[in-house]
C-alpha cells in the first residue's frame, strides 16, 4: 500500500474504496494505442452513446452451452452514472442489444458459465467480443492461452454515481504497475481528459499526466502524493507504443472518494 493513503487521510478523505483498473495489450505497435485488447477503447461524445451486444462467436458460448452463458457489462450512461446489464450469449449468432445505451464500457465479465471452471474446462470457450450494432468492437474477453473471464481495459471514466447509488466526489490514483516483455522496450503514457460529456467547442484538453520511456520488465510506481483529483466525467488511462511488437499490461490503483 502506498503512502498516498496517508496523504488522503490527512486531508480528511476517509470515506473511500479502492478499485483496480487493469488492462493488457498483447500486440503493441509503433503508434500509441490504449492498453486494451486489440488496442481499442471507445470514447465517443454523448451523442455517440450506443447499445451493445455480444458478437457472433463460438457455439459453446451460448445460453445453454458449456461456455459463457451470460455476460455482465459495466458502463457509464449518458447521465454519467455507472450501471450494469446482463446479456445472454447466443453462440454463433450475435446477441440481442442491451436495453440501455453505453457512453463508456468499463468492464465485461462472464456472469454465468455452463462449466465448473478449472484449468482444463474454463468459463468461456472462445473470445467474447462486445460490439455495437454497426459491428465496431468495444471490448473483448480474451481466450488466448487461457480464458480470462473478464475484459482487460486499462482506462476508465469517473462516474457521478456508482451502480449502488453512492455519489462520487472524486478519484485519485495512488499507484500503478506496468509490465512489458522482458526483452523489449515500450513507452507508456498516463493520460486524462476532464469534462467528457461536453457537446460543443471549446473542449477541455486531453493531456499527459505521467510519461514513462523505454519501460522493460516490471515497473512499480508507488506515490507519496496521489495523482488527482479526477472529478466525475474525467476519462483516464494508459497509452503504449513500442518499436517492436510487444505485450504490455497496466494495473492502476484508483481510490474513489465518496461525496
Amino acid at each position: 500500500m502506498s503512502d498516498g493513503y496517508a496523504w488522503l487521510t490527512a486531508r480528511g478523505m476517509t470515506d473511500y474504496y479502492v478499485d483496480h483498473v487493469f488492462g493488457a495489450n498483447t500486440d503493441v505497435g509503433s503508434s500509441f494505442s490504449p492498453v486494451c485488447p486489440d488496442g481499442i477503447y471507445r470514447t465517443p461524445q454523448i451523442a455517440g452513446a450506443t447499445e451493445l451486444r455480444i458478437k457472433a462467436g463460438n457455439a459453446g458460448d451460448d445460453v445453454a452451452g458449456a461456455g459463457a452463458r451470460k455476460i455482465l457489462l459495466i458502463g457509464i450512461d449518458t447521465d454519467l452514472n455507472a450501471f450494469s446489464e446482463i446479456i445472454d450469449t447466443a453462440g454463433t449468432s450475435a446477441s440481442t442489444l442491451s436495453t440501455k445505451k453505453f457512453f463508456r464500457l468499463l468492464r465485461a465479465k462472464v456472469h454465468e458459465s455452463g462449466s465448473y471452471a478449472g484449468i482444463s474446462a474454463q468459463s468461456h470457450v472462445a473470445d467474447i467480443v462486445i460490439e455495437d450494432s454497426l459491428g465496431e468492437e468495444w471490448g473483448r474477453i480474451d481466450s488466448t492461452t487461457i480464458a480470462r473471464g473478464t475484459s482487460q481495459i486499462g482506462a476508465a471514466t469517473v462516474p457521478l454515481t456508482l451502480s449502488n447509488g453512492t455519489v462520487v466526489k472524486e478519484v485519485y490514483i495512488t499507484g500503478y504497475v506496468m509490465t512489458v516483455d522482458g526483452n523489449k522496450n515500450a513507452d507508456l503514457m498516463l493520460w486524462a481528459r476532464p469534462d467528457s460529456a461536453q457537446t460543443s467547442a471549446p473542449y477541455s484538453a486531453t493531456s499527459a499526466v505521467r510519461e514513462h520511456l523505454q519501460v522493460s520488465g516490471v515497473q512499480v510506481v508507488q506515490l507519496s502524493v496521489p495523482i488527482g483529483p479526477f472529478s466525475p466525467g474525467t476519462d483516464f488511462g494508459f497509452l503504449v507504443s513500442a518499436s517492436a511488437s510487444a505485450a504490455c499490461s497496466v494495473d492502476i490503483e484508483a481510490v474513489v472518494v465518496k461525496a
